[in-house]
């Protein structure tokens, strides 16, 4: 009995053929397919695909390998290191086959602890070079509502003197200048997040409609968390913007402003 991927039939059954029930031989022996099955692993899916699996005990008896073991996996529990298993793995078939500790050549292994921690620094330096990035471009975009609000401090000079004239305290002009750059920065960046939203959700979508099939990455999405962290710098970066056309407009001399043309 064997059960074969997807790919597996595709390249040795023409479409249309009958796969259950029909024989592959696999060096020389035959074999009865029983099934197809789709992977739903991501990121080696196609490699998953293409494989042939077949009981232990029919490999065993069909290959002569009864009582023999090649090799075997083993995934260390969450926390602990694959290096730590791998050493005492070693260390316990040496003792239980009466090996020596010091033969290092009797017992092969491959760890793929390396290879991981790489590939995560590499994602984790693509994060990091992503927030810097975005972080950059919100406080390139707080720059230019800061230069808006000191053109309109500029423009309505006489209004911030006509208010301090009749009585209104720097703490309101700037609390008044602080409001409107928080309700620019607010609008503009809001209205950007919801349509990047919305572009990976359709994104998303699109690849479902195709088969679900994204490739390693899988579809994208935005994180909850990310979009939390990224209003509050939002709204940092307003109020920033806000902090010297505020200043200015709280230093406007009434007299002066009113006879500002």
């Amino acid at each position: 009995m064997a059960l074969i991927g997807q790919r597996v039939r595709d390249q040795l059954f023409t479409q249309g053929e009958r796969v259950l029930g029909s024989d592959i031989t696999i060096n020389g022996i035959s074999f009865q397919v029983i099934g197809v099955f789709e992977s739903l692993q991501d990121g080696n899916q196609q490699q998953e695909e293409e494989r042939i699996y077949l009981p232990n005990d029919t490999l065993r008896y069909a290959f002569n390998q009864v009582g023999w073991v090649g090799s075997f996996v083993l995934v260390p529990k969450p926390g602990v290191q694959a290096r730590v298993v791998e050493n005492d793995v070693k260390a316990y078939l040496a003792q239980v086959n009466k090996v020596s500790p010091e033969d290092k050549g009797v017992f092969g292994s491959f760890n793929l602890q390396d290879q991981y921690d790489k590939v995560q620094g590499l994602f984790t330096g693509i994060e990091v070079f992503s927030w810097i990035v975005a972080i950059g471009t919100i406080f390139a975009g707080a720059v230019g509502v800061g230069n808006i609000m000191l053109i309109v401090v500029k423009e309505r000079t006489r209004e911030i003197g006509l208010r301090k004239a009749l009585g209104a305290t720097p703490a309101s002009i700037v609390s008044m200048i602080v409001q409107e750059s928080l309700f620019i920065t607010a609008v503009a960046g809001y209205s950007g997040l919801v349509v990047g939203a919305l572009l990976l959700e359709s994104v998303a979508t699109m690849l479902k409609a195709s088969g679900g099939k994204a490739g390693f990455f899988g579809p994208p999405e935005l994180e909850f968390g990310t979009a939390m962290v990224a209003l509050v710098v939002l709204v940092l970066s307003g109020l920033l913007a806000s902090l010297m056309p505020a200043a200015k407009a709280a230093g406007v001399n009434p007299i002066v402003a009113l006879q500002d043309e």
